[in-house]
């Protein structure tokens, strides 16, 4: 049997997600985890940061929402715009073991993409859940592995998250997700595969 690489295993559990399997707990909390990433967007309106971020993506129109206000854009610049909107306030989700703020990362990008696609609801919640879980397992690994702790945990794990949340709402198949992964991998940095199979 071929071996799986780290981004080939986690494309496996991304594939896997299913929302009829989802047990009934979780499918609450993924609705609650978007309400709250919505919410952090609606916050300062005002902040210069924000206006700066809008400014900057206001090139070509498209299908996807940015928050707040009544022009649409394509689906990357929505996720960027509100991606930046939900990172403004200070109430944004956490994972206490990640220390990261998963949020505020994987739910702009998934509903720029799922609006763009016109995807269901489930196939968004799905997404999200990739997105989260990725974010908060990369980022408990590297809690675990005493990551110097001036490098921000969300930073490192953002690019996984929103590139496994991203292929799952775009339905791809297993090889383009972990195709998607490794772009994500190296956005964060790269892994050296070949040290842990100690090869050449």
């Amino acid at each position: 049997m071929k071996h799986r690489t780290l981004i080939e295993s986690l494309a496996d559990g991304v594939e896997a997600v299913s929302w009829e399997h989802l047990p009934k707990q979780v499918q609450e909390k993924l609705k609650i985890c978007i309400k709250d990433g919505l919410e952090c967007c609606l916050a300062n309106k005002k902040d210069a940061r924000g206006q700066a971020a809008l400014a900057s993506v206001m090139g070509r129109k498209g299908t996807s929402t940015l928050i707040l206000e009544k022009q649409k854009v394509a689906a990357e610049e929505a996720a960027f715009y509100n991606t930046v909107k939900g990172s403004l306030t200070s109430r944004n989700d956490s994972s206490r073991t990640a220390i990261c703020h998963p949020g505020a990362i994987v739910i702009p990008a998934v509903l720029a993409l799922a609006e763009e696609n016109e995807a269901s609801g489930e196939a968004v919640l799905e997404a999200v859940l990739c997105g989260y879980e990725t974010m908060i397992c990369l980022g408990t690994a590297l809690q675990k592995a005493h990551i110097n702790n001036a490098f921000r945990s969300t930073a490192l794990v953002a690019a996984f998250g929103a590139a496994f949340a991203s292929a799952k709402i775009l339905g791809l198949s297993n090889q383009q997700i972990a195709s998607a992964g490794s772009f994500g991998c190296h956005f964060a940095g790269g892994v050296n595969e070949w040290k842990r199979l100690k090869k050449d």
